[in-house]
């Protein structure tokens, strides 16, 4: 239905006063669709001010005949220049949120020059206040830069007064899974299997938060190091699980004085509390240290995980389908408009005219009007414009 078709359905006695109490109500949107974009003429301006006149009153429920600078006064709506002042600065704001809508902004010839500023808001894991990831160190290549290496060694020797907790991971050898070892002074502190993870990152990610969730309620400065690059940057940038986010946030909220760094350390570099740790992690494996094995890659292992979230979310979708899928011999268009019609709000002109289910309630509530009265569309159904019935 257009504009203007919507106009005289409304200016015109409807048969059902709640059905025009509700359209009117709806109106408003309908004309900020296109009344701030196009041009119309005094007429057309005329007839939308009255109609607004007319929405002001039956949302404020006064009178219909009640004097519109009385309703003004109120300044509780807007009138329609105000409305449409509204609907430009929100389009104007909401184009200067992306690298498009500034250009189309520049093609329409609006001053871009100041952006607008909006206050900067935190990611989820900055609420981690009490934990801090120290940068790690570039250049620290295990084949070519031993030298540097050795350096970060001397200086992690120094004391710091803080209780440290050296953690590590290893893949499993004899079951599918991985092991964690936590060493504090050279001695084992903690250890645990986990058969539900299945990525390097992971593990060490996961060995981190149990090194962060052990009880010492003397210690309330904590130092962890890990000899992790990847579980550094998870921490730093919040890519963690949820359940590992849910356990840290519960731990630190129970223990407010905790304070926590997180500190990257060479692996394998003559730290013997750190192979103490690594030690714990291959309990049932003990010789030489062991590296990661190449069938853990990660491309290979983000491969897996794709697959597997493709086929459970297909299984969810099919669990919450209402509507079948289109067949197969509909070809790739025809298909996507089914699955647009399924997936779309019907309209009040398909809820109560158009909608084939709604045909036999219809012929009902019409069979008393004669076949040549009767309202052929919707718009002579609600205006009631048949001049013999």
């Amino acid at each position: 239905m257009t504009s203007s078709t919507l106009l005289d359905v409304l200016l015109q006695p409807a048969p059902d006063r709640q059905l025009r109490r509700m359209t009117l109500a709806l109106a408003i949107t309908r004309i900020m669709y296109q009344y701030p974009y196009i041009e119309i003429t005094k007429t057309q301006k005329s007839k939308l001010e009255t109609l607004l006149r007319q929405i002001s009153r039956t949302i404020l429920g006064t009178p219909q005949y009640a004097k519109f600078d009385r309703v003004r006064g109120t300044a509780i709506l807007p009138n329609l220049e105000e409305l449409a002042q509204l609907h430009r600065e929100a389009q104007f704001t909401r184009l200067n949120l992306s690298a498009q809508g500034y250009t189309l902004l520049w093609e329409l010839g609006y001053d871009i020059s100041s952006p607008v500023a909006f206050e900067a808001t935190r990611p989820p894991w900055a609420t981690f206040d009490q934990i801090t990831v120290e940068p790690v160190p570039r250049h620290m290549d295990r084949d070519t830069q031993t030298g540097r290496r050795e350096a970060r060694v001397q200086h992690l020797q120094e004391t710091t007064g803080e209780w440290i907790l050296y953690r590590d991971a290893s893949p499993s050898q004899t079951v599918e899974g991985f092991r964690t070892g936590i060493a504090s002074e050279g001695q084992p502190l903690s250890w645990g299997f986990h058969h539900n993870i299945s990525t390097q990152c992971m593990a060490e990610i996961t060995a981190i938060v149990e090194a962060v969730t052990i009880p010492n309620p003397n210690a309330h400065c904590l130092l962890i190091r890990t000899n992790s690059q990847a579980a550094c940057r998870a921490f730093t940038t919040g890519d963690i699980p949820d359940a590992h986010y849910s356990t840290i946030t519960k731990h630190l909220d129970s223990h407010p004085s905790l304070r926590v760094r997180i500190q990257w350390i060479p692996g394998h570099s003559g730290i013997r509390r750190n192979e103490v740790a690594h030690a714990m992690s291959r309990v049932s494996l003990p010789g030489p240290p062991l590296w990661w094995s190449d069938s853990l890659k990660r491309t290979k292992l983000l491969a897996v995980a794709r697959l597997d979230r493709r086929e459970r979310l297909d299984e969810v979708r099919n669990n919450r389908r209402v509507y079948p899928d289109p067949p197969h011999s509909m070809t790739r268009r025809e298909a996507g408009l089914v699955r647009l019609a399924c997936s779309g709000y019907p309209d009040n002109a398909h809820v109560l005219w158009d909608c084939p289910g709604g045909r036999a309630a219809m012929g009902e509530s019409l069979k008393h009007i004669p076949t040549n009265l009767r309202p052929a569309t919707l718009e002579e159904w609600l205006a009631d414009s048949s001049p013999d019935f």
